[in-house]
């Protein structure tokens, strides 16, 4: 993994500004616990409609910092509960956090509309003080920026293994021009779906050229780095799958998926038509086979295992 100064270096060279910050991260929620400054604010201890109880309190956490950012001066009367489409919902500001449901509610020894009621109370009360909401709002809206009425934040998710992205390199990529342990820099060219989120558009990929056998190449990627300076290892390599543009993401029925084996639940995925079930491998530049990828071509970039990416909210809420 490369050095901080090493990825302003080669953020200019791509024509990218990385902040020097830390990452800019929202709040996170503490496994079923969704927080408030840091602290447990309510828990959500049961999985739902096929999503884990931690899932969905990262789901929440999510949609609780949005309605406040979006809220800009909420206050206890702004938090309500909501009995919609038969469930007791919690809202901020009119913006939809989470459902109370029946079986976290029997886990706390309650009925729904009491277990929302106690999250009502508790946000009501971590609210109350003024001052210490307008600075948790302030650090949600100083490092993000505001993109089609939501704050953009990151999160951390693990991206399956086969996920490509569309790059474009900042060199080319032939094997009369490339040399072993040749620096590579690109930058992803569109977000690309990671179920409920993405991993951003200009993040910035870093790697090096790899002879695996006496002028044969291949480009490995070992570094991606998002508009917000956040820096993650990943292992991927440059496809032999000619780039094409996938069409709109869509959710992937979850009937007859078989559930894991941990929690016993199914999780949705969201997958572009055309990248699944297609085997990727890495592309080996000769000068026999004559492969090559110019500057700023579009190319494919294909984890070989799953990562833990960096991404920003997009899609459905859980």
């Amino acid at each position: 993994m490369l050095s901080n100064n090493k990825l302003k270096v080669f953020a200019a060279s791509v024509g990218l500004a990385i902040l020097p910050a830390t990452a800019a991260f929202a709040g996170f929620n503490q496994g079923d616990n969704v927080t408030y400054n840091g602290k447990p604010l309510f828990r959500i201890p049961c999985g739902a409609e096929g999503f884990t109880a931690d899932r969905r309190a990262w789901q929440a956490q999510d949609a609780l910092d949005n309605a406040l950012f979006l809220s800009q001066n909420p206050t206890p009367d702004s938090v309500e509960v909501v009995h919609q489409n038969g469930a007791y919902v919690l809202k901020l500001g009119g913006h939809y956090i989470t459902t109370a449901d029946a079986a976290s509610a029997k886990a706390e020894g309650t009925n729904s509309q009491l277990l929302a009621e106690r999250w009502s109370g508790a946000l009501k009360d971590a609210i109350n003080d003024s001052n210490n909401t307008q600075n948790y709002i302030a650090s949600l809206k100083t490092p993000n920026e505001l993109e089609g009425g939501k704050f953009k934040f990151e999160r951390r998710v693990y991206a399956p293994e086969g996920t490509v992205l569309p790059v474009a390199f900042n060199q080319d990529l032939s094997a009369t021009t490339l040399t072993p342990g040749e620096c590579i820099t690109g930058k992803v060219i569109s977000n690309v779906p990671v179920g409920n989120y993405f991993i951003p558009a200009n993040s910035i990929l870093l790697g090096s050229v790899v002879e695996n056998e006496p002028g044969a190449y291949a480009v490995k990627l070992t570094s991606l780095c998002t508009p917000n300076g956040t820096e993650v290892p990943i292992n991927a390599v440059v496809s032999n799958r000619a780039y094409t543009i996938p069409t709109a993401p869509h959710p992937v029925a979850t009937i007859g998926m078989p559930a894991n084996a941990a929690t016993g639940t199914r999780v949705p995925a969201t997958i572009a038509l055309g990248t699944g079930g297609v085997t990727q491998t890495a592309m080996i530049l000769t000068r026999d086979n004559g492969y090559s990828i110019a500057c700023g071509q579009p190319a494919n970039v294909v984890l070989e295992r799953v990562s833990s990416v960096a991404v920003i909210p997009g899609g459905n809420p859980m």
